[in-house]
Protein backbone atom coordinates (compact mmCIF):
# COMPACT_ATOMS: atom_id res chain seq x y z
CA UNK A 1 0.00 0.00 0.00
CA UNK A 2 3.16 2.39 0.80
CA UNK A 3 4.31 1.85 -2.94
CA UNK A 4 8.28 1.30 -1.65
CA UNK A 5 10.37 -0.92 0.78
CA UNK A 6 9.13 -1.03 4.25
CA UNK A 7 10.95 -2.26 7.55
CA UNK A 8 11.94 -5.64 8.46
CA UNK A 9 14.02 -7.97 10.28
CA UNK A 10 16.62 -10.18 8.87
CA UNK A 11 19.63 -12.12 10.23
CA UNK A 12 22.64 -10.10 9.72
CA UNK A 13 25.58 -11.11 12.30
CA UNK A 14 26.92 -8.34 13.97
CA UNK A 15 24.08 -6.01 13.80
CA UNK A 16 21.00 -5.42 16.15
CA UNK A 17 17.57 -4.05 15.44
CA UNK A 18 16.40 -1.12 18.10
CA UNK A 19 12.98 -0.50 18.47
CA UNK A 20 10.25 -0.43 21.15
CA UNK A 21 8.19 -2.92 23.15
CA UNK A 22 4.06 -2.15 23.84
CA UNK A 23 1.42 -4.37 25.89
CA UNK A 24 -1.20 -4.72 24.07
CA UNK A 25 -5.27 -5.97 24.74
CA UNK A 26 -5.94 -9.19 22.72
CA UNK A 27 -8.34 -6.47 20.62
CA UNK A 28 -5.05 -4.76 19.94
CA UNK A 29 -3.45 -7.90 18.27
CA UNK A 30 -6.38 -8.30 16.22
CA UNK A 31 -6.35 -4.87 15.10
CA UNK A 32 -2.50 -5.54 14.22
CA UNK A 33 -3.18 -8.76 12.42
CA UNK A 34 -5.80 -7.12 10.41
CA UNK A 35 -3.21 -4.08 9.50
CA UNK A 36 -0.22 -6.07 8.97
CA UNK A 37 -1.96 -8.56 6.81
CA UNK A 38 -2.02 -11.43 9.32
CA UNK A 39 -4.44 -14.39 9.30
CA UNK A 40 -3.69 -16.60 12.03
CA UNK A 41 -4.29 -20.03 10.90
CA UNK A 42 -3.62 -19.48 7.13
CA UNK A 43 -0.70 -20.99 5.10
CA UNK A 44 1.98 -18.64 6.02
CA UNK A 45 3.03 -17.87 2.66
CA UNK A 46 -0.56 -16.35 1.72
CA UNK A 47 0.25 -13.81 4.58
CA UNK A 48 2.20 -10.41 3.80
CA UNK A 49 3.41 -10.52 7.07
CA UNK A 50 3.92 -13.43 10.13
CA UNK A 51 4.33 -13.03 13.85
CA UNK A 52 7.43 -14.32 15.53
CA UNK A 53 8.19 -14.79 18.92
CA UNK A 54 10.96 -13.06 19.90
CA UNK A 55 13.47 -12.17 22.74
CA UNK A 56 14.05 -8.57 23.72
CA UNK A 57 17.49 -7.62 25.26
CA UNK A 58 15.91 -4.50 27.54
CA UNK A 59 18.43 -1.35 26.76
CA UNK A 60 20.59 -4.17 24.81
CA UNK A 61 21.51 -5.74 28.60
CA UNK A 62 21.78 -9.44 28.05
CA UNK A 63 20.19 -10.04 31.39
CA UNK A 64 16.98 -8.49 31.08
CA UNK A 65 15.11 -10.43 28.40
CA UNK A 66 11.35 -9.51 27.61
CA UNK A 67 9.42 -11.83 25.79
CA UNK A 68 7.53 -10.56 22.87
CA UNK A 69 5.97 -11.15 19.16
CA UNK A 70 6.93 -9.39 15.86
CA UNK A 71 5.73 -9.12 12.49
CA UNK A 72 8.45 -10.40 9.85
CA UNK A 73 7.47 -9.92 6.28
CA UNK A 74 7.05 -12.99 3.68
CA UNK A 75 10.40 -12.50 1.54
CA UNK A 76 8.93 -11.03 -1.78
CA UNK A 77 11.53 -10.89 -4.86
CA UNK A 78 13.14 -8.16 -5.70
CA UNK A 79 14.95 -4.86 -4.51
CA UNK A 80 12.62 -2.95 -2.26
CA UNK A 81 13.87 0.39 -1.33
CA UNK A 82 11.90 2.91 1.42
CA UNK A 83 10.49 6.34 0.73
CA UNK A 84 11.28 9.53 2.04
CA UNK A 85 8.33 9.54 3.92
CA UNK A 86 8.46 6.06 5.48
CA UNK A 87 12.13 6.74 6.50
CA UNK A 88 10.90 9.79 8.07
CA UNK A 89 8.34 7.80 10.10
CA UNK A 90 10.96 5.65 11.23
CA UNK A 91 13.21 8.21 12.42
CA UNK A 92 10.67 10.05 14.34
CA UNK A 93 9.33 6.66 16.61
CA UNK A 94 13.13 6.40 16.82
CA UNK A 95 13.26 9.54 18.21
CA UNK A 96 10.56 9.47 20.08
CA UNK A 97 11.35 5.96 21.69
CA UNK A 98 15.11 7.55 22.46
CA UNK A 99 16.96 5.07 20.49
CA UNK A 100 20.29 5.06 20.43
CA UNK A 101 22.10 7.64 18.09
CA UNK A 102 24.16 5.27 16.12
CA UNK A 103 21.13 3.51 15.39
CA UNK A 104 19.53 7.09 14.41
CA UNK A 105 22.41 7.44 12.23
CA UNK A 106 22.04 4.05 10.30
CA UNK A 107 18.23 4.98 9.70
CA UNK A 108 19.14 8.66 7.65
CA UNK A 109 22.25 7.08 5.87
CA UNK A 110 19.38 4.56 4.42
CA UNK A 111 19.03 4.96 0.85
CA UNK A 112 15.36 6.16 0.38
CA UNK A 113 13.43 6.71 -3.56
Amino acid sequence: RRNCGVAGIVPCPGRVVWGAVYRLTVEDIARLDRSEGHIPGRDPAANAYNKRDIAVLRDGARDDIIRAFTYIAVTMPGRHIPSAEYRGIMLRGARENGLPSDYLAALEAMEII
